[in-house]
């Protein structure tokens, strides 16, 4: 009788060890083992789910549940079987034990890229297209994380960016644009970079651009500016200081309102990601973020709800 079950637990404590094992993976890392021959694609997934103990969430329309496919994999995590499924046509996100399947943005890159030397400066300037059509992208964001220099595509996709000449350090060109994935590329050059600690960063929420829909944040900030902030949603950096004369005149130049700061000086008004430090301004001040700020102004602050 303790034989028996001594037995049993055994047997129930190595079932449990291993459905915590599988638990603690990552839904696309699980590994999986199926033989599907012309199946409709949702009973496929839905024997996917059921081995992985994962859930897929889709739009209805992103493909036709009753089509038919075949698939064949043996030990192979997740993510590699539906990359067989699908063919990469579509990206995976995972969400805790979710699979978020979605349409595969297009891509960006540079056609014709140049580099020239201009006395301290090194300019780089080319072609942002579709990475698929060649199209040539108007209104595409350029910018470089580190040195905190941006720039937007004309309406034939051109741009020219340019750095100060220094010390070996490589730049690194971020294209982006709304409806297109982020792209970044590897420029070899020369520049000078200032060292930021990687405590100075911090995650800031990629709200709805309260203060760009508003009537006067409408009126003072221009098209290229949410034309910016809309191509670059994810990305916000900390620097010790800024002075603007009005919104999209300021130091920061375009990145200004992705750019949080010590200190903030504005002399008509100003366009931010946020002041953490202090802020002296003269009538209006425009921040989509305001962790915590001394400020002395002369009017008033249009600041976006969090």
């Amino acid at each position: 009788m303790i034989a028996l079950f001594l037995n049993r637990f055994i047997v129930i404590s190595f079932i449990s060890a291993f459905s915590i094992s599988a638990a603690a993976q990552e839904p696309l890392e699980r590994e999986v083992t199926i033989h599907a021959d012309r199946q409709q694609l949702k009973a496929v997934l839905t024997s996917l789910e059921k081995k992985t103990n994962c859930t897929f969430s889709y739009e209805s329309t992103l493909f036709n549940p009753d089509s038919i496919v075949s698939v064949e994999a043996d030990k192979l995590n997740l993510k590699e079987v539906l990359r067989l499924l699908f063919k990469e046509k579509f990206s995976l996100e995972e969400n805790n034990n979710y699979v978020v399947i979605y349409c595969r943005l297009p891509g960006l890159t540079v056609l014709n890229p140049d580099i020239t030397e201009e006395r301290q400066f090194r300019s780089f300037s080319g072609f942002v297209v579709d990475d698929r059509t060649g199209e040539r992208i108007m209104n595409a964001s350029v910018y470089e994380r580190r040195l905190l220099q941006s720039t937007l595509t004309d309406r034939h996709g051109y741009f020219r960016i340019r750095f100060r000449s220094g010390n070996e350090h490589l730049i690194q060109l971020t294209l982006a644009k709304l409806n297109y994935r982020d792209t970044t590329i590897n420029m070899l050059s020369t520049v000078p970079v200032s060292t930021r600690a990687e405590s100075d960063k911090r995650l800031y929420r990629d709200e709805q651009k309260n203060v760009e829909k508003t009537g006067l944040g409408g009126f003072l900030i221009s098209s290229r500016q949410r034309m910016q902030s809309l191509n670059i949603r994810n990305f916000f950096a900390f620097s010790p200081f800024q002075v603007s004369l009005a919104p999209g005149l300021s130091t920061h130049g375009l990145l200004s309102s992705q750019i949080v700061n010590k200190f903030s000086m504005n002399i008509a008004g100003g366009y931010t990601a946020g002041v953490d430090g202090f802020e002296i301004g003269g009538c209006l001040m425009l921040t989509r973020e305001t962790p915590g700020t001394f400020s002395f102004r002369g009017y008033s602050t249009l600041q976006e709800e969090g």
